[in-house]
């Protein structure tokens, strides 16, 4: 409606093509992983902490539990910490979604990392390990799930074709071209004292859902370990999850409904286009149609279809999130969450992701058409020009904080509000940019700046990567050809080891 102010996400083609034409339905690679050592040892007050490299950190005092006259000295006023309001805040979601059931097997979450840990330890298994088996059983599955949900059975699923989108192929085979002619960087230099895989078909089962959702089963494995006494449990596992973002404060002046702008269940294909310029609107239960409309994009992904896991492959990194099934390109499947906070409330920004810039205030307020002087535009001033908001899902969070890092990553991040323009209202949804097989890494690009500030190697090893100085010169269309050809390797294997064996 607006295209001068904003480029809103491009849809092509159509995810899900309904058998009539109803108006509504029903209703990084984290390098060095955070070690728990600090933590077992005891020292989990303010201070100093110093990790394996030798490198120290500040770290605020303890707010995970207790009474807060413990660290209030003479004052003993008893408090409620704000960690428990978040919490409190979590569970409310969950009330509220649905789409949550709690998992009674799994080990609860704790606000002592150390119990956690521990808790953690003590019900690791020693399980069988048949990848193929597990990619058969997630299509089986998410197959079930359409053809006996009454809304799903309404939707023709997207599947991965032998060929790529054209699209698709040539954004990516854009990246790599004009990546591959950058300058390189010297990777810093590190131990690599990494184990073998284990090939006896066996691995560790270190949760066996992080998640706490029986509608969402997210288990974590380790497939290097052969000792289960010798397996580090990070931090990073004790993370609480959660469905939805949860605000540090609500703009609740600006929580209001307005106009919707991204009219589509088509896959969404991001073009070549800086993270900003790229916004979406989608409806929600406020609206007439309660959300349940073409007009929202997060439907799907509530529905919690896609089958993942955590896997620890290396033991100088964190673990890498997989699928089990297939991700066609452009199909948003999970949302990024945490907690919505003012970039200076940040103490640490290891994970955190920054979802709003200043100069936003001008495009969002002509877009709910807030005019000059209005109530509403000096909210929208307020809201955007005066902070700068992350979402940190270091402490409370969902898995996507686990993507690693690669240069020629397969998934980005686009945003969607519902609701209204507030930054409490927005969204951060997956996408893939190609079409992700089953078994393979989902990876995001954390950006020049962060890699070479804060990591200094990568070992994605793709002709895009900044630390790759063994990078073979090729023109576009043998990147187009050598592109076209993997993904016809990978469809055929996936087709000859899932497919076929479902369906024959």
């Amino acid at each position: 409606m607006f295209p001068w102010l904003i480029s809103i996400v491009t849809a092509i083609g159509s995810v899900f093509k309904r058998n009539e034409e109803p108006t509504s339905v029903p209703s990084k690679r984290r390098i060095e992983e955070e070690g728990s050592q600090s933590y077992e040892n005891g020292n989990i007050g303010g201070g100093e902490e110093t990790n394996e490299s030798g490198s120290k950190r500040i770290r605020r005092k303890n707010s995970y539990a207790g009474n807060y006259s413990d660290f209030a000295g003479k004052r003993q006023v008893a408090r409620v910490p704000r960690r428990n309001r978040d919490l409190e805040a979590v569970e409310e979601y969950r009330r509220a979604c649905g789409n949550f059931v709690l998992d009674l097997n799994a080990v609860p979450h704790c606000q002592d990392p150390v119990e956690m840990i521990r808790n953690i330890k003590e019900a690791i298994e020693l399980v069988d390990r048949n990848d193929f088996q597990s990619f058969i059983e997630a299509e089986k599955e998410i197959r079930r799930r359409f053809q006996s949900d009454p809304v799903l059975m309404t939707i023709q699923r997207q599947m991965i074709s032998g060929n790529p989108n054209e699209n698709i192929k040539k954004a990516k085979c854009t990246h790599i071209f004009f990546d591959s002619k950058r300058a390189r960087l010297a990777p810093k230099e590190f131990e690599n004292a990494a184990q073998s895989l284990r090939s006896d078909g066996k691995r560790f089962r270190i949760r066996s859902n992080t998640t706490d959702n029986v509608m969402e089963m997210i288990p974590a494995y380790c497939h290097i370990s052969r000792d289960p006494l010798n397996i580090d449990v990070p931090v990073s596992l004790t993370c609480k999850n959660t469905e939805r973002n949860i605000p540090s404060r609500h703009l609740k002046d600006l929580d209001k409904e307005c106009e919707n702008f991204l009219k589509t269940f088509g896959p969404i294909f991001l073009k070549e286009a800086h993270f900003f310029n790229n916004v979406g609107f989608a409806c929600s239960e406020i609206c007439a149609c309660k959300g349940c409309c073409t007009n929202n994009v997060t439907w799907m992904v509530d529905m919690k279809l896609n089958k993942l896991e955590l896997v620890r492959e290396h033991s100088m990194a964190g673990f890498k999130v997989r699928t089990l099934n297939q991700i066609p390109a452009g199909t948003p499947f999970m949302e990024f969450t945490g907690k919505i906070m003012e970039n200076d409330s940040l103490l640490d920004r290891d994970y955190a992701f920054q979802i709003s810039e200043k100069k936003e205030v001008v495009k969002f307020g002509k877009m709910m058409g807030a005019k000059r002087g209005s109530d509403l535009q000096r909210l929208f001033t307020e809201a955007y020009t005066q902070n700068v908001w992350m979402i940190d899902p270091k402490k409370i969070g969902n898995v996507a904080r686990m993507f690693n890092h690669s240069c020629q990553a397969n998934v980005e991040f686009v945003r969607v509000f519902q609701k209204s323009f507030s930054p409490s209202n927005m969204r951060l949804l997956v996408v893939p940019n190609e079409d992700v097989f089953p078994g393979e890494e989902l990876t995001l690009n954390y950006g020049d700046p962060y890699l070479r500030d804060h990591i200094g190697f990568c070992v994605c090893g793709t002709d895009a990567c900044l630390y790759n100085r063994n990078v073979k010169k090729r023109t576009m269309s043998q990147l187009e050809e050598d592109f076209v050809k993997s993904h016809q390797e990978k469809y055929a294997a996936f087709k000859e080891h899932v497919l076929d064996k479902i369906e024959g």
